[in-house]
């Protein structure tokens, strides 16, 4: 039973939200596509060097909530952030928390078409919280192996609990061959 639970515990954090929450159909509709199959990828110093790279070159504003997004008159489209600066762009691709959309923090202007709405308002979400602990080196158990405890990147614990437990420290990533 300990076994399934972290199994469903799995399931329950690639989705973000409680089983009784996923769609049975497409739970795993990435599956399709090929999904993220094969091994895992971690680069060596960290994800930002993706970002920091795509940006190289580019405008970036920080701190600069949206508050409008003008896109109807076929000639570009006007983001207006909450200083009251206007950018104007070709296109702009919106990235934003579901959270966001759910509350219309960002008013789309003509407003977003109804099937596209009323998708925003059925979509739902969880939470999912990540915590980094580093040991000390020569821990017991974690230095045995170059790349973790029994030479595994990651390992899973079965937590008691039942529906109540799972999911609560079920996996464990080891770092140290990309972070040193």
């Amino acid at each position: 039973k300990r076994f399934l639970n972290w199994h469903w515990a799995n399931l329950e954090y690639g989705c973000s939200a409680r089983l009784e929450e996923v769609s049975l159909a497409h739970w795993n509709q990435d599956e399709v596509y090929g999904g993220f199959g094969g091994p895992h990828c971690m680069i060596k110093g960290g994800y930002c060097q993706v970002t920091d790279a795509l940006a190289s070159g580019l405008d970036i504003s920080l701190d600069s909530p949206v508050q409008t997004i003008d896109y109807g008159d076929g000639t570009g489209v006007k983001v207006t952030t909450a200083d009251g600066k206007v950018h104007e762009a070709d296109a702009v691709v919106v990235t934003v928390p579901l959270g966001v959309l759910k509350k219309g923090s960002i008013a789309f202007r003509p407003e977003l078409p109804d099937w596209k709405q009323a998708a925003i308002d059925r979509l739902g979400f969880g939470d999912l919280n990540k915590i980094v602990l580093e040991f000390p080196e020569g821990t017991q158990g974690i230095e045995e192996s170059p790349n973790g405890i029994g030479g595994a990147d990651f390992f899973g614990v079965a937590q008691q609990g039942g529906p109540a437990g799972r999911g609560r420290c079920f996996m464990f990533w080891n770092l140290r061959a990309v972070c040193g």
